[in-house]
């Protein structure tokens, strides 16, 4: 691969009769990219056959410098071929391979949403990777930060209160349904949980949880206010990688752009117990 303006993947093809991707990998390989190094193109596919075997190349026929973000997982200049960043593609590839579907992996979705946002305003990026963080952990990490037994028995307590109440039956109806919302996790509880495991950083969760509020806007007049918000976008960029490389099984070097300077900070912490749940 070159540089990110002038993309080249070289796969050798599975199905040689037909000279074609098996299972739509062109659209993966694209996705495994826009994660690892923070970008979007649009890929153009060149096939060549030599001695009966074919062969193709994927290819940018754009300018992805357009397209480009400043927050790629691991921050390079001229990776590796051994490199981490692309240990972190080649795990992102093989998460989303088996997705068949002719269009993006639903974790994709969130990488994609991301991108495009920071190349947007400052209000585009804090909501967006507000939105995208609550999004993965609803579709990853099923099954984390249930409510616990005297929550539930809370609850239950709470529903025999309205049953035995002289209100109307409609608006009990309602209240019903109302607290049967607190019966599923909060994306607040899941990063809790995370955070309790050692998976994630606490400081990000919080970092989070003021980011979504609908009140964190930067006012254009407040320099001061500007430059925190975009603090909390770098935190929370640096907490959806990490969320990311959870379910990606990736355990390794990554820029932390939560800190000062952005220093690399390594990947070593313990996995779940359960594999965060897929979308095929």
């Amino acid at each position: 691969m070159q540089n990110p303006g002038q993309i080249w993947v070289q796969i050798n093809t599975i199905n040689k009769e037909r000279g074609e991707f098996q299972g739509n990998h062109e659209v993966r390989i694209c996705e495994a990219l826009a994660f690892t190094f923070d970008l979007e193109f649009t890929p153009a596919v060149i096939t060549f056959f030599s001695s009966g075997e074919s062969r193709k190349i994927l290819r940018s026929y754009d300018d992805t410098t357009s397209k480009k973000s400043s927050h790629p997982p691991l921050s390079w200049k001229n990776p590796k071929p051994d490199g981490e960043v692309w240990v972190i593609f080649e795990r992102y590839l093989n998460h989303v391979a088996s997705y068949t579907k002719p269009y993006w992996h639903p974790l994709s979705g969130h990488v994609m949403s991301v991108l495009r946002a920071s190349r947007a305003s400052l209000d585009a990026q804090a909501l967006s990777l507000a939105v995208a963080v609550e999004g993965l952990l609803k579709l990853k990490f099923k099954g984390l930060g249930q409510p616990t037994s005297e929550v539930l028995g809370q609850i239950e307590k709470l529903r025999e209160l309205i049953k035995e109440s002289d209100l109307d039956a409609g608006f009990k109806n309602r209240l019903n349904g109302t607290i049967s919302g607190l019966t599923s996790p909060r994306p607040k509880d899941i990063l809790h949980e995370l955070a309790a495991t050692g998976q994630i950083r606490e400081s990000l969760a919080k970092t989070w949880g003021r980011l979504r509020n609908a009140h964190a806007h930067a006012d254009s007049q407040d320099p001061e206010k500007i430059a925190e918000l975009l603090k909390d976008c770098q935190k929370v960029r640096t907490l959806f990688n990490e969320l990311v490389f959870i379910v990606i099984s990736y355990e390794g070097s990554y820029t932390d752009y939560s800190a000062e300077n952005w220093p690399i900070r390594r990947n070593a912490r313990p996995r779940l117990l359960s594999a965060p749940n897929d979308a095929h």
